[in-house]
């Protein structure tokens, strides 16, 4: 087997696979290389159509989006030049090791709802995700299982979004206050 090739063996270590069968892990495998990438890598930015979905082996992937600084729109007039400077990107999760990422792949029309960008230099391994289709589509009982992982991936996610949105929110609130007390 090539370095960058993974087995059966090595997916069913990880929570994600632990209760597919041999076939389906060899299936997963077949459909797998390892990938290793620098720091600040975006591996796909948010509303790009995705070919792949990944774990991650080694380090750490920022799932983030990007916002208008709606309290810098505000506070100053802007030309539309330097307000495409006024974003912010905005982490929702961070994955490490064992955890998946651009579940996006697996799910019509396959278009990503957020960026992905390694934190530190990173291993994970990709899953070309149109091969995968095809076999869940020859084994539905494969493809339900493997929605129904994908599905309580997105829970996870849209969880971690409420946070962080929530957070933001209150954090703005707190510097509109601050600005108006300042100006008082």
């Amino acid at each position: 087997m090539k370095p960058d090739m993974i087995s059966p063996q090595d997916l069913r270590e990880y929570k994600f696979f632990r209760d597919l069968s041999e076939e389906h892990l060899k299936i997963l495998a077949d459909s797998a290389k390892v990938v290793k990438v620098e720091a600040g890598h975006y591996f796909f930015k948010e509303e790009t159509e995705l070919k792949c979905c990944y774990i991650v082996l080694e380090g750490s992937i920022a799932i983030v989006t990007e916002i208008p600084n709606f309290a810098l729109e505000r506070r100053h007039k802007r030309d539309d030049k330097t307000r495409q400077n006024d974003i912010n990107e905005i982490i929702i999760d961070t994955v490490g090791p064992g955890e998946i990422f651009a579940w996006s792949a697996l799910v019509p029309p396959h278009i990503s709802t957020a960026s992905a960008r390694a934190v530190l230099d990173s291993s994970v391994i990709a899953f070309d995700c149109q091969s995968l289709l095809e076999s869940f589509e020859d084994d539905r009982d494969f493809g339900y299982l493997m929605m129904k992982k994908a599905a309580q991936v997105v829970r996870e996610r849209l969880r971690s979004s409420q946070i962080e949105t929530l957070a933001k929110l209150e954090q703005s609130i707190w510097d509109e206050k601050e600005a108006r007390d300042q100006g008082e």
